[in-house]
């Protein structure tokens, strides 16, 4: 009777200690507020829909099916002040070739201040690479890239490019989902 008596005091105190360490992970000061979203869970590829490409072997992605064609998400931060907003990008990604092809991504930010890829993604930037064989039906990973960035305040777009590398290599995005959060 004692030995059981012990146990479940230990087994108690175990509890309670495991409840407060959890209360204490989920309260804290951070939080994000979502200002823009869109998923598009249809196939992507080198006929993309969208004309706002930088370059002739670039794609810009339909971020939205339900909008029928939308190439922007708008989001709006506080007048007069600048704001820092995560912008994170996830798509199932696919491009045919050799280990050394990859789909390169760019988010692009515009605004009444002007038009540009955010850093990181505005470099090297491959949401996934080849693995060997030509077909671009095999080799699907989920992948995610994301950017930090400082805005002014007013109305943003957001829209993402792709351009495979080398040009012409066969690439595919399907499922992809972009949220804007500050």
């Amino acid at each position: 009777m004692n030995y059981m008596t012990s146990k479940m005091g230990k087994f108690g105190i175990s509890s309670l200690f495991a409840v407060v360490c959890a209360a204490g992970l989920m309260s804290g000061p951070a939080s994000a507020t979502v200002i823009g979203a869109a998923t598009n869970p249809n196939r992507q590829s080198v006929q993309a829909v969208c004309p706002d490409a930088p370059a002739p072997s670039a794609a810009a992605l339909d971020l939205s099916a339900n909008a029928g064609v939308q190439c922007e998400v708008n989001f709006v931060t506080p007048a007069g002040v600048f704001t820092q907003v995560v912008i994170t990008l996830n798509a199932e990604c696919a491009i045919g070739g050799a280990t050394t092809t990859w789909l390169d991504v760019n988010i692009i930010i515009s605004s009444a201040q002007g038009r540009g890829p955010a850093s990181p993604s505005n470099s090297d930037n491959a949401l996934c690479s080849g693995n060997g064989t030509f077909t671009v039906n095999d080799g699907w990973v989920s992948a995610v890239t994301q950017v930090v960035v400082s805005v002014p305040g007013g109305v943003h777009r957001v829209s993402v490019n792709v351009t495979p590398f080398p040009a012409g290599t066969p690439w595919r995005i399907d499922d992809l989902s972009l949220v804007i959060e500050r």
